[in-house]
């Protein structure tokens, strides 16, 4: 558990991406809040892994082959939904008011628009 925490602290996914920009916008104690989140989000992963959710996949295999499933269809929607987006110009003269909170950074491995 360590290599994988350590691994997605120190490489460019999402999070890193939205701590990044929250900290260049506002500063680091404003993006305080957001970073708490994402180390929640991460330590309730870790924490369904330690409590045996994954061996639920050992128990019942073909809730395994369902994930799969589901997992594969996702993936195959959106790349779906990227292939087929319509071009739209990037606004940059918009800057945020307000950094994004606790529980957007718990809930930042779902999809979602920041608020």
């Amino acid at each position: 558990m360590l290599g994988f925490q350590w691994i997605t602290a120190i490489t460019p996914g999402p999070n890193n991406m939205l701590l990044t920009t929250s900290g260049a916008n506002f500063g680091f104690m404003r993006s305080l809040w957001l970073m708490i989140g994402i180390l929640l989000g991460m330590q309730s992963i870790l924490l369904l892994v330690a409590f045996g959710v994954g061996s639920l996949l050992l128990v019942y295999p073909p809730l395994h082959l369902i994930l799969k499933i589901f997992g594969s269809l996702y993936l195959l929607w959106l790349a779906w939904k990227a292939a087929s987006a319509a071009y739209e110009k990037l606004e940059t003269d918009e800057v945020p008011t307000k950094p994004m909170q606790l529980y957007h950074g718990w809930c930042s491995f779902s999809t979602r628009k920041p608020g």
